[in-house]
């Protein structure tokens, strides 16, 4: 497997050079602030980040499971 820095996205595969990165690390490095999330509010805040943006809707094999 090839690891990259997002410190140094010009170096990137060429489909990956367009990610907001900053968001990305931004969310990761402050789920402390977010206590009891599910991992998929993170997979959503993450796609929510796209282009085009996520509209809401369960992806293929991964269903929405919301807290009650």
């Amino acid at each position: 497997m090839d690891v990259y820095s997002s410190l140094y996205p010009t170096l990137l595969p060429a489909f990956a050079q367009t990610r907001p990165w900053d968001k990305y690390n931004w969310l990761l490095n402050h789920l402390d602030w977010y206590p009891g999330y599910l991992w998929s509010d993170l997979q959503g805040a993450l796609w929510l980040l796209e282009i085009p943006p996520w509209d809401g809707n369960a992806l293929e094999a991964f269903p929405i499971r919301r807290k009650l």
